[in-house]
């Protein structure tokens, strides 16, 4: 993977930040360390090593879905400050 520029600026973009040309030369230098450690690790021998799947040992435990009885829309609203229609009631946020 080349990182260069172009590529930086890509990056800016998709992030919606604003590099100064300083910024954007430290963030080519740290984005080919990253790729360059990389290919350090990928030269590993990993022949016969399992892949780690949990650091705890713990496997997930599952349990059967089961269909319970909920509340009723009227127990719902029946402590709402304000209602509209079948709905809470709230003062608007967003202009």
């Amino acid at each position: 993977m080349e990182i260069n520029e172009d590529l930086v600026t890509r990056l800016e973009h998709l992030s919606r930040l604003k590099l100064s040309a300083g910024e954007r030369a430290q963030m080519i230098e740290s984005l080919r360390s990253i790729v360059d450690m990389f290919g350090i690790i990928s030269q590993v021998d990993t022949e016969g090593v399992e892949p780690l799947l949990s650091m705890s040992g713990v496997a997930n435990v599952m349990r059967e879905d089961k269909t319970v009885k909920g509340i009723s829309v009227d127990e719902a609203l029946a402590n709402a400050p304000a209602v509209v229609d079948q709905y809470f009631a709230v003062p608007k946020v967003i202009e």
